[in-house]
């Protein structure tokens, strides 16, 4: 990937409550970072959202695990027509809510936007999901496996980024 260029990457959190799974998010960065996610509120009963989030130090977040980079914006595309295309043609369910095909959650959001930026050209070197899912997956296991967030790690503090298009490992 090109240097600098604003890349498409998916992040997988930590679930305390639910070991064994991630949360799903997009970032566009290296300047801003888009996130899925749930608004918690107490009970599991809260709104989803499309949120636009501003990640100066992706390191002081103790639930994000790993980012994985997948593809880069293509020459046309900018941030914030990313946001309008995502916003317009991705909805967001509310819990409750009756809508076509399976459950709704952050892995399906994440899955549905990642597919369309690829297929309609907005993000380049987009791969299958299903490859992307089980790389991102393989990744933050292997992290987990080295101690990564083990009481006591020595090693570095920021977070484990792999680069899918060259297998590049790195920190940001």
């Amino acid at each position: 990937m090109t240097r600098n260029k604003p890349r498409l990457q998916v992040a997988l959190y930590a679930r305390p409550k639910h070991p064994g799974t991630y949360h799903y998010a997009i970032f566009i960065s290296p300047k801003l970072n888009y996130e899925s996610r749930k608004n918690k509120k107490g009970v599991l009963s809260s709104p989803w959202r499309f949120e636009r989030v501003v990640i100066a130090d992706m390191s002081v977040d103790p639930r994000l695990l790993v980012v994985v980079t997948i593809g880069k914006l293509a020459p046309r595309s900018s941030v914030e027509s990313i946001e309008r295309y995502l916003v317009e043609k991705i909805p967001i369910f509310q819990e409750g809510e009756i809508h076509e095909g399976s459950d709704f959650d952050c892995v399906s959001w994440t899955k549905k936007a990642v597919q369309i930026l690829g297929r309609d050209g907005l993000v380049q070197g987009v791969g299958r999901w299903d490859k992307i899912r089980a790389v991102a997956v393989k990744f933050v296991e292997t992290k987990r496996m080295e101690g990564r967030w083990e009481v006591g790690w020595k090693g570095e503090k920021r977070v484990p980024t792999l680069d899918v298009s060259d297998g590049r490992e790195f920190v940001t």
